[in-house]
């Protein structure tokens, strides 16, 4: 009930095709995400011009981030293959278009559950397209009809399975035992560096609470346990967890791709600590420990200075489509904040992944807007 169907039934299918070989699978991945960067193409030239689409492709096709996850059994390849589908036949409309972005929306939430709330901002971007009001709103009902086909067999399967038209159990777990349990630890004085270390740290404790406070029956029931306790710890000391918040979707957006990469190569294999102790706050550690562990600073530097560079171009990119009257700078800025915002005080760059194509794009018009005045 934790975990939805489709990243699982990828791999499963991969090995029963070709043997349980993980080697395989990343094999698949590669090609989704050089498909991704396909899409990307396509969604810039739609959107913009040959120019800022090539752009945009290379940047995606380059990025450190998502060549060390294509390489690994994430669901972040995937997740964000289907969201580029999703996006393309959004902006590409029409009754096929509208379904189809439905039905690939649908497909993303079933890789993973973090996207059933982007279905909101795609039927906005729907409903103030420059079109009759009719056809905003059939394209709209359309999207929404295919996204609830997609989703029917797993909730009709939870539902028969557990009584709860639901997708996920994940939800109150993760808050109360990573967003609640870091908040925790921190009240507690305890200096959690990682979110896989939060259990470690307070997972007893958490786990002592929830069962004084009727975890029984089935997942759902005790993802409802977990999520009020969950607010209930947040809700008595909100301004220290926007605080923790906040810091977890700024290491989320800054945290460099590369670190990833060079662990999964063998040329950084040493634990820095700089992460960790960005997580927790201390910034005077983190700089002490990126220079005392001998990271290869130059490459961590400029990738720092490029993510900079991208943020600002995306700004401009923004702004300057606006006032063209374009609409999907919106959706796409709201899917960066939205991803940004839902890793909290799980902050981690990989989290990040899902949005750089929709950054990508923007920041891609802002450079050649630039470069052009």
């Amino acid at each position: 009930a934790r975990r939805t169907p489709l990243y699982p039934l990828f791999i499963a299918l991969s090995y029963f095709l070709f043997g349980q070989n993980a080697s395989v699978a990343v094999i698949f991945q590669i090609l989704l995400s050089s498909l991704s960067v396909v899409f990307m193409f396509l969604i810039g030239e739609k959107l913009l011009d040959e120019k800022i689409a090539f752009i945009a492709a290379l940047l995606f096709a380059a990025d450190p981030l998502h060549l060390f996850l294509s390489q690994v059994l994430l669901t972040e390849t995937l997740f964000t293959f289907l969201l580029l589908l999703a996006t393309y036949f959004a902006i590409k409309r029409g009754r096929v278009g509208y379904l189809l972005s439905g039905a690939f929306l649908g497909l993303s939430a079933l890789t993973r559950p973090v996207a059933l709330y982007l279905i909101p901002l795609y039927l906005l971007f729907f409903l103030f397209q420059r079109e009759p009001l009719k056809n905003r709103i059939r394209g709209s009902l359309l999207a929404l009809l295919a996204f609830a086909i997609t989703l029917s067999p797993w909730l009709l399967r939870n539902y028969r399975h557990f009584g709860r038209f639901s997708l996920s159990s994940l939800t109150g777990y993760n808050l109360y035992f990573y967003n609640a349990g870091i908040l925790r630890a921190r009240l507690e004085g305890q200096k959690v560096r990682a979110p896989w270390a939060v259990k470690e740290a307070v997972g007893e404790e958490l786990m002592q609470e929830a069962a004084k406070n009727g975890i029984k029956g089935t997942p759902f029931d005790s993802s409802r346990t977990y999520l009020r306790l969950a607010l209930k710890t947040i809700g008595r000391n909100l301004p220290s967890y926007l605080v923790l918040h906040a810091q977890g979707t700024l290491i989320t957006l800054f945290s460099p791709g590369i670190h990833y990469l060079l662990d999964y190569l063998g040329i950084e294999k040493r634990e820095t600590g700089t992460y960790k102790a960005l997580l927790s706050g201390d910034i005077r550690e983190a700089i002490s420990r990126f220079i005392e562990n001998g990271v290869p600073a130059f490459l961590m530097i400029l990738e720092a200075l490029l993510l900079i560079a991208i943020y600002i171009s995306a700004a401009i990119g923004f702004v300057t489509q606006l006032r063209k009257g374009e609409r999907w700078p919106i959706l796409f800025a709201l899917i960066v904040i939205y991803f940004a915002l839902a890793a909290g005080p799980i902050g981690e760059g990989r989290y990040r992944a899902p949005a750089d194509p929709f950054l990508l794009q923007l920041a891609a018009s802002g450079a050649v807007f630039l470069l052009l005045r």
